[in-house]
Formats: C-alpha cells, sequence, structure tokens
C-alpha cells in the first residue's frame, strides 16, 4: 500500500498531527500506526489512541507554548495553539487554574538556599472530558476518511527506497513519500535506534533520574497547595502535586513512578514532586538511563518502590546500591530547608526516570536532517500534552504543504 504521509505513533503528537492532516489536508492519503490498542479500547498505561493523556493527572500547561517557540517560529506555534484550543473547548470548556505560588515564608526558605520558585498555571482536565474529546477526534478523522488507523501494529524499521519510505510493521510493508515520527514516552528506545541508525543524533549526552518524594497533605501548610516547582543547578523539585497517588508507567522491561490525580479512586490527602537531577554521559545517555531503569527495577522486585526516606539519610536504602543515586542524601537536605518534614515524616518511590529522545537537529518546520521525515511531541525533545499537540499540528502542516 502507498500513502502520501505516514504517522508513526497515536499519542497526543501523532493523534492531533492526524486530525489536522484531516480537517487541513484532505487530499494527503495518511496511514496512522501505532503498536498499542485502538480509539474506545482497553489499553495499557503509555500506549494507544491519546497516549500518555488519557493515564495522567489531566494537567494542560499554556506554558508549553514557550517549548515549542524555541522550536518553531512563534507565530506558527502560536497559530497551531489556537487550534488545539478550539479542539478542547468543544470537549469542555477551558478554565485556567493561576498558581499564586506558596506563602513569602516558603520563598524565604527557597531564596535562602539558592532555589528559584516557578509556578504552573493550568487547565485541569478530568477523564469524562478526555473521552469526549476522543470521541471528538475520532468522529472527524472517520468522518473526512482520508486517515487510515492501523492499531495493535508494531513499525519495526523505516527506510528510503528512491522517491519515498518504505515502512517496515509486523502487518507488512507501506510505502509513504513523508513520515512525521511521534512514538512519545512509550517509543523512546525505538526512536533513539533509529535515529542512531540513520545517522540523525545530534547528541546523546545527558541522563536524568531520581525519585518521587511523598508527604502528607498536613506538613505541607505554608505552601497554600501551590503547583510549584523549585530548581537550582542540575536539581529539581517538582511540581508539587497534591491529593493524588503514584501510579506506574510501564515501559517494555521497567516501571517508573508517574503521578495522577484526575479520577477520583487516585485521590488521598498526600503531596508528591519529583526529584531529579541531571546526570552528564557524554555519547550514552540513553544507554546509561535504560541501565539505571532496570537496575532500580530489579530492586524494587519489578513495580515501583516504597521507602521511608529516612532510610535514605541513615544510608539503609537498598537504593544507594546503585551509585547513580549516591547524590539523593545530600539533596534531601537541601530540600529540607524548604520542605522541613520531607526526611522525617516523608517516603519516596524510586525510580523516577526521565525517558525522552536524544537530541536531533531540526529545521524551523519540525523535519529532520533526512529529508521528508519530521518529529513531534516527546520525538522532537519536548514533553507535556500541550506541547505534544502543537508539534504534531505543526509537523502535519508541514509534512502536508504541496500535496
Amino acid at each position: 500500500m502507498a500513502y502520501d504521509i505516514a504517522v508513526i505513533g497515536a499519542g497526543v503528537a501523532g493523534v492531533f498531527a492526524a486530525l489536522r492532516l484531516a480537517e487541513r489536508h484532505k487530499r494527503a492519503k495518511v496511514l496512522l500506526l501505532d503498536l498499542g490498542r485502538p480509539p474506545a479500547k482497553r489499553r495499557r498505561q503509555l500506549e494507544g489512541w491519546l497516549g500518555c493523556f488519557p493515564g495522567s493527572d489531566g494537567k494542560i500547561y499554556p506554558a508549553d507554548l514557550d517549548k515549542v517557540s524555541d522550536l518553531v517560529p512563534r507565530r506558527t506555534a502560536r497559530a497551531a495553539q489556537r487550534y488545539f484550543y478550539r479542539a478542547l473547548e468543544e470537549a469542555g470548556a477551558l478554565k485556567l487554574k493561576e498558581e499564586k505560588g506558596p506563602s513569602k515564608v516558603v520563598l524565604e526558605r527557597a531564596a535562602e538556599a539558592g532555589f528559584e520558585v516557578v509556578t504552573h498555571s493550568h487547565f485541569q482536565w478530568e477523564p469524562a472530558q478526555i473521552h469526549i474529546l476522543s470521541r471528538l477526534i475520532t468522529d472527524k478523522i472517520t468522518a473526512v476518511g482520508n486517515v487510515e488507523l492501523s492499531f495493535d501494529n508494531e513499525v519495526q524499521s523505516f527506510a528510503r527506497i528512491n522517491d519515498s519510505f518504505c515502512v517496515t510493521t509486523e502487518e507488512g510493508d507501506f510505502n509513504a513519500e513523508r513520515l512525521i515520527l511521534c512514538p512519545g514516552r512509550s517509543g523512546w528506545r525505538w526512536a533513539n535506534d533509529q535515529f542512531r541508525r540513520l545517522g540523525l543524533l545530534a547528541a546523546d549526552d545527558v541522563m536524568t533520574a531520581g525519585v518521587m518524594a511523598e508527604i502528607a497533605a498536613q506538613h505541607m501548610g505554608p505552601f497554600d497547595a501551590s503547583h510549584c516547582s523549585f530548581v537550582k543547578d542540575t536539581l529539581s523539585v517538582g511540581p508539587l502535586s497534591w491529593n493524588g497517588s503514584v501510579i506506574q508507567e510501564d515501559h517494555e522491561d521497567f516501571t517508573t513512578a508517574a503521578f495522577r490525580s484526575n479520577e477520583r479512586r487516585w485521590k488521598s490527602e498526600r503531596v508528591f514532586f519529583r526529584v531529579l537531577s541531571r546526570f552528564p554521559r557524554k555519547g550514552e545517555g540513553t544507554a546509561q538511563t535504560d541501565r539505571l531503569a532496570k537496575l532500580a527495577f530489579l530492586l524494587a522486585n519489578d513495580r515501583v518502590g516504597r521507602e521511608k526516606t529516612r532510610h535514605l539519610q541513615r544510608g539503609t536504602s537498598p537504593l544507594l546500591a546503585v551509585p547513580e543515586f549516591g547524590w539523593l542524601p545530600e539533596a534531601l537536605e537541601e530540600i529540607e530547608a524548604i520542605v522541613p518534614d520531607v526526611v522525617r515524616r516523608g517516603y519516596f518511590h524510586f525510580p523516577a526516570i526521565s525517558t525522552i529522545t536524544s537530541e536531533i537537529n531540526l529545521g524551523p518546520n519540525l523535519e529532520t536532517e533526512m529529508p521528508g521525515v519530521f518529529a513531534a511531541g516527546e520525538t522532537a525533545g519536548v514533553r507535556g500534552v500541550q506541547a505534544a499537540a502543537l508539534t504534531g499540528i505543526v509537523a502535519a502542516d508541514s509534512a502536508g504543504r504541496d500535496l
């Protein structure tokens, strides 16, 4: 079968790319591929239609526009944002929660400890709205008819043959003139392998890892339920996420701690926040990330581990058997200046691993150094629902131009 455009990955980036191609590039014959389940079917945490969004905490950050504006012209990013917001408004009213930040006492503590405080205004979406959005997008794509869906079908590789690309999948080979790559968080290894094979990797020098901290909300009064983060050098703490729970993100053979709060059954009177540090790993950032995630996975007996934070300070936590986590006791001492009870009363969940595709060179239209191949979402180096949607929209317009 031959197509004008193949979209690999049906997460947020891939779905909005497909929607844009259906509505604005109707002449294009499009194939949307994903190894997960199709719309309205039970699916895994990360795979399938809309990817992470249905299983996330439902937060959409307007500030993600800045991330996208670092990749494409701001005017282009704003146009994509308007399109994205119109789609959201059809599924439910957008009400921005403006974050005022924590108390003056907390701000003073953070400044004394050398941390910058960042607040995160956001739209909070509930599962019902996400399901409505899913149905609306599905109906629109189906009604136009130029986008064919192929789910439960893993893409193994792709290669340029003459003037088009041969995409090899479990169900056979497909040809496409252009590709939009957006396999998302579940496909980070696949994307790295493909980029390395094709000589497209620009840098693979960073690993980001840590834990998810947990503390009872009753000990966090001065923070005024603020959704904020604290940043210092290579250390990031946050965002503070209230009244939720930790769940597992399932990758191929390891899990990482993820926060969820947009369903009543996940509610708890707890506050959670990531404690992450970035490490230089010249030329092997993804390999070392993979190794570290697997080691922590084994330490936690194939699940996300949970321990009292004071075990780290006493040196009795098995997590400290992995050298890359040796920075945590010192970091927690720094954090304790802002969150006084984090060591004495807190817990931590491990691992919290940032799985993201290594850096590639992208043009202002999100085209890679291989002509005809575009990247969006985490494959383009940006995280977040809005960032994924906006890059998917921009990539669709770029790939669909002149068709």
